[in-house]
C-alpha cells in the first residue's frame, strides 16, 4: 500500500496496482508524490517501478531427421560393379570413375524443446519476429545437445543505457527534493530594535508599505496643500495692506480726538465715536489676517500627513524595550514606518521613524533593522520624499 499526495494534500492509501487508472482517469498527474512505511521522503509517481512483462519466445521446432539417402552408382560396363559404402563420398579410378555420386552431407538435426526448456521465460532484447529468426540460425549451426541453450537470446550491450537512466532517475528525484525543500522552507525573520527616548507613551508598531503606495497619498496632499498655501498668501498680503489702511485712520482720528478732547471742544464726543469706529476696523482687519494666517499653517502638519496613509502590508508591534522581529515582505524593496506617540505638555504627538528596507533576492537573511535619531521622520523629510518620487 503507498499514500499518494496532489496539490499539497494527501488523497490517501491506495494500492499500487491502481496508479495507472488514477493517472487514466485524471485523478492524479505525474506531478503527483507517493510514499510508504520505510521511505525516508515522497518520490513522484513517475518514480515507482514499472510492471514487468514477461515475454515467452516459442522455439519453433526443427522437422524431424530425415532418412539418410542412399546414392547407387551407375552402372559400368565391361567389369565387375565398384563397393560403394552407404555414407561418405566415394572415389573411384579409372574406367569406373566417370559416373560419380554427389557426396552425402551431414545435417545437423535440432530436437524439440523440452518442458524444462519452455519452463524459463525469455525476456527479448530485440523484434520477436528477429529473435525467432536468429534461434531458427543458431539451431542449424549447433548440435542437438545444445538447442536448449540455444532457445535463450544472448544479452546486448545496452548496460550504458540502463546506468544513464539511472543516473537521469537519481538526478529528477535529488532535484525534486531540493525544489520540495526551498518551497516549503521557513523564510528566515527580518530582526529589528527601536532606540525608544523613555518618553514614548504607546506601544510602537513597525508597518509595512511599498515606496509608492505610501508617497503617493503624501505627495497628493502636498501639492494641494501648496496650491492653498499660494491663495491664501495673496489673501494675507491684501489683508496686511487694508490692515495697515485701517491702522493708519485709527491713529489720525486718535489723534485729532486727543486735542479735542484737550481743548474741550464741543464736538468731542463726534471725535471719540469716530475713534472708536475707525479702532473697530482696524481690528477687524487684523482679525482676518490672523485667520488666514492660522490656516495657511493649520495646512500641513506631521500629525495630519500620518493620518493620511494607505493600509499597510503588514504590521508588527516591538515589545517594551523596542525589540521586534519581522516576517520578509514579498516585494524586493519596502518602506519600513515605527509609529508611537509620547506626552508633551500635557498633550500627545505623533513620533516616527522611516526605513527603506531592500531584501535580497537570491533568499539570504536580510540585515537587522535599527531605528534610531538618524532616521526620525518630520514634516521636511516627508517632503522630500515626496519630491523624490515625484515623475
Amino acid at each position: 500500500m503507498i499514500y499518494l499526495s496532489a496539490k499539497g494534500e494527501v488523497l490517501g492509501q491506495f494500492e499500487e496496482d491502481a496508479v495507472p487508472s488514477l493517472l487514466a482517469d485524471g485523478t492524479i498527474t505525474d506531478a503527483a508524490f507517493y510514499w510508504r512505511e520505510g521511505m525516508s521522503e515522497w518520490l513522484p509517481v513517475g518514480d515507482l517501478p514499472k510492471p514487468e512483462v514477461e515475454v515467452e519466445v516459442e522455439v519453433p521446432l526443427a522437422p524431424p531427421e530425415p532418412e539418410p539417402a542412399v546414392v547407387l552408382p551407375t552402372p559400368v560396363s565391361g567389369g565387375k560393379r565398384p563397393f560403394i559404402p552407404r555414407r561418405g563420398p566415394v572415389a573411384v579410378t579409372g574406367a569406373a570413375a566417370a559416373p560419380t555420386a554427389s557426396p552425402v552431407r551431414p545435417v545437423a538435426v535440432a530436437r524439440p524443446a523440452s518442458a524444462a526448456d519452455k519452463a524459463a521465460p525469455v525476456r527479448p532484447s530485440a523484434e520477436p519476429s528477429a529473435v525467432a529468426g536468429k534461434m531458427a540460425a543458431a539451431q542449424v549451426m549447433r548440435p542437438v545437445g545444445e538447442a536448449a541453450a540455444a532457445a535463450v537470446p544472448r544479452k546486448t550491450g545496452r548496460g550504458w543505457l540502463v546506468g544513464l537512466a539511472g543516473l537521469v532517475l537519481f538526478g529528477a528525484v535529488a532535484g525534486g527534493g531540493v525544489w520540495w525543500w526551498l518551497a516549503n522552507a521557513e523564510p528566515p525573520l527580518i530582526p529589528g530594535t527601536v532606540v525608544l527616548a523613555g518618553d514614548e507613551s504607546g506601544p510602537v508598531e513597525i508597518r509595512v508599505f511599498r515606496r509608492e503606495e505610501l508617497v503617493a497619498p503624501w505627495r497628493e496632499r502636498l501639492a494641494a496643500a501648496d496650491a492653498r498655501a499660494a491663495e491664501l498668501g495673496g489673501l494675507i498680503t491684501e489683508a496686511q495692506a487694508l490692515l495697515r489702511e485701517k491702522s493708519l485712520l485709527r491713529d489720525e482720528v486718535a489723534r485729532v480726538f486727543e486735542v479735542g478732547e484737550e481743548y474741550n471742544m464741543p464736538d468731542v464726543e463726534e471725535l471719540r465715536a469716530d475713534r472708536e469706529a475707525k479702532q473697530a476696523d482696524a481690528d477687524a482687519a487684523q482679525a482676518e489676517v490672523a485667520k488666514l494666517e492660522a490656516e495657511k499653517a493649520s495646512l500641513l502638519t506631521f500629525e495630519g500627513l500620518l493620518e493620511n496613509m494607505p493600509a499597510p502590508l503588514q504590521t508588527v508591534v516591538a515589545d517594551a524595550g523596542g525589540v521586534f522581529s519581522l516576517p520578509p515582505p514579498e516585494d524586493e524593496e519596502v518602506v519600513l514606518l515605527a509609529m508611537t506617540t509620547v506626552e508633551s505638555d500635557g498633550q500627545r504627538q505623533a513620533r516616527a521613524w522611516l526605513e527603506v528596507l531592500e531584501v535580497p533576492a537570491d533568499s539570504a537573511a536580510p540585515d537587522a533593522v535599527r531605528f534610531s535619531e538618524m532616521n526620525r521622520l518630520d514634516l521636511d523629510e516627508i517632503r522630500r520624499l515626496a519630491s523624490a518620487g515625484a515623475p
